[in-house]
């Protein structure tokens, strides 16, 4: 054992492992100092396991950090405090800054050395998109389609991104090359399909 996050048979429950900065990230509960599941950092030994950043503050409320990709010498991850927020910490950081304020974040994916993801509650884009991140402070929208794109699966072949989104026909996969706009590559029927894998 490396350490004893929360003595007794509870356990600290660590999640998640991702390494980056010669460090392990993960998710674990403190039970002990009523931290909550919040950012755990280690590099293999006792005294450097440590609680990375407690970014939901009051006593006992989770973050959960999740979600974790590296990409482009950058650690992004999920977590809840004011809403589903990304994060992320850069190269020689000891802690997370938030990237952005769309809440509703998942299907995190670094494509051509930016980070993809599913985001919401932008006031100027109706429903769950698609955006790019250029850094941890700057990001766009990639695709905007009427309502909930619900968008999932994200997967490259031959240099180009493709996903799921659903438009007025329906889920369909889509096909993006990082510069031009996204292009929609199925018409199935809007009633009968509903592509879960690439």
């Amino acid at each position: 054992i490396v350490k004893d996050i929360t003595s007794g048979t509870s356990g600290s429950n660590p999640k998640y492992m991702t390494v980056f900065d010669s460090k392990i990230y993960f998710s674990a509960n403190d039970a002990a100092t009523n931290k909550g599941v919040e950012l755990w950092s280690s590099d293999g030994t006792v005294s450097n396991t440590v609680l990375a950043d407690n970014i939901n503050t009051p006593a006992n409320q989770d973050s959960n950090p999740r979600e974790f990709v590296v990409c482009n010498n950058i650690l992004y991850f999920i977590a809840d405090y004011g809403g589903e927020r990304l994060y992320s910490i850069t190269m020689g950081d000891s802690s997370a800054t938030e990237t952005t304020s769309i809440d509703t974040l998942e299907v995190l994916y670094c494509y051509n050395n930016y980070l993809y993801f599913k985001g919401d509650s932008d006031p100027n884009v109706d429903g769950e998109e698609l955006y790019k991140i250029y850094s941890p402070t700057s990001y766009e929208l990639v695709l905007q389609l009427p309502g909930d794109s619900e968008l999932k699966i994200f997967t490259q072949y031959q240099g180009s991104l493709y996903f799921r989104a659903k438009d007025g026909n329906g889920k369909q996969i889509w096909k993006y090359n990082g510069t031009n706009a996204a292009t929609k590559i199925t018409n199935y029927d809007s009633n009968n399909n509903n592509p879960d894998s690439l």
